[in-house]
């Protein structure tokens, strides 16, 4: 009985020993294959020629964008930002400046630094809530 534990407990040993990630015994393993595939932009369909066919559709492709056609060549057209976005994001730079500002001052120390910072992020929001109700209440008055 005691010679047959041994032999078990060698051979366990062994086994255990024989599945440690080693570069010499990890070398026999068949690596994963890795297969991209992307897809196909071109349609197969019969043609005479590069993509002259009678039977392609490009509104039928994986990368059919309708705002960004690129057989279109206008260039990108960029609106123009309204008013209330302007408003927004000169709020945001200024109480990001104040932000900045008071996170760099070493005057105060921190628990008094995290509860401005804290104050001027609700100041922020609220200034922001407050442009928008401006701004849609203002809109409201000139068309009624």
């Amino acid at each position: 009985m005691k010679k047959i534990m041994v032999i078990m407990l060698a051979l366990g040993l062994a086994i255990t020993a024989g599945a440690q990630a080693k570069g010499s015994l990890r070398s026999s393993y068949p690596r994963a294959r890795v297969i991209v595939v992307s897809p196909s932009y071109y349609d197969y369909t019969p043609a005479f020629g590069y993509r002259y066919s009678p039977f392609f559709n490009r509104y039928n492709s994986a990368f059919y964008s309708p705002f960004n056609d690129p057989f279109y060549r206008s260039g990108n057209i960029e609106t123009t930002p309204s008013q209330l976005q302007l408003k927004i994001d000169e709020i945001r730079n200024n109480y990001s400046y104040q932000i900045s500002t008071v996170r760099h001052d070493k005057t105060v120390n921190g628990t008094e630094r995290k509860q401005r910072i804290r104050e001027l992020k609700h100041q922020r929001e609220s200034a922001i809530i407050e442009a928008k109700g401006n701004y849609y209440n203002a809109e409201r008055k000139t068309n009624s």
